[in-house]
């Protein structure tokens, strides 16, 4: 039998690769050398009826039925900053405490923060110091100690670790969200299943993903 083989297109935040997705393409290729994967990095996802592409990722609402969703993974932030960052500023005591600290934040989420602790909600408007589309750029500036910063966990873990952030009021979290990986209907071409599945299981087996060096 003939091994599955032809060109999936994809189109995905660039986060979503540097944060999750490391290691992911070049054990595709090994398992599957004969299917070649073309990545786009947006921050705009595709439409898949309109646009060139069979897969795309979406963490907003779907905003054509005819498209198929699949959920591979939820992030799950909190609120991080660097030790250098807390020579020069008060740690929070309470969210509405962010307010008068210098804050970085993640473009696609816009200025809104909402922290849960249980029952309790605190919407917060904040009035950053950055605005950024890359996570890594965002990283990179938190643990320099030039804002603090609304990020996932399993981003930030790695850097916790070593030290080289802190969470700021763990009792307080952010608000989830799921990411999705989408096809433009139930029956696509063998080589599409193949990478969506392939890509769940990576996201469901992966070990943390290490910071960038």
């Amino acid at each position: 039998m003939r091994a599955p083989a032809g060109r999936v297109r994809v189109s995905m935040y660039a986060d979503t690769y540097h944060g999750l997705l490391r290691g992911a393409f070049s054990a595709f290729a090994d398992r599957w050398p004969d299917i070649q994967v073309n990545v786009t990095f947006s921050e705009d996802p595709a439409h898949l009826m309109t646009e060139p592409y069979d897969v795309t990722f979406r963490i907003e609402p779907l905003p054509d039925s005819a498209m198929v969703a699949r959920k591979i993974y939820t992030i799950d932030p909190a609120v991080y900053a660097s030790p250098k960052f807390l020579e020069r500023h008060r740690a929070p005591e309470e969210p509405r405490d962010l307010l008068d600290l210098p804050c970085i934040t993640l473009a696609r989420f816009g200025n809104m923060w909402e922290l849960r602790n249980r029952d309790r909600v605190e919407t917060l408007y904040i009035k950053p110091r950055f605005v950024f589309s890359s996570v890594p750029l965002m990283t990179e500036l938190m643990v320099g100690g030039h804002g603090a910063g609304l990020v996932q966990r399993k981003i930030a873990l790695p850097y916790l670790e070593t030290g080289r952030l802190v969470q700021l009021l763990p009792e307080w979290n952010g608000p989830r969200h799921d990411l999705f990986i989408l096809t433009a209907g139930r029956q696509v071409p063998q080589r599409v299943r193949i990478f969506v599945d392939f890509i769940r299981d990576f996201l469901e087996t992966a070990k943390t993903p290490q910071p960038d060096r």
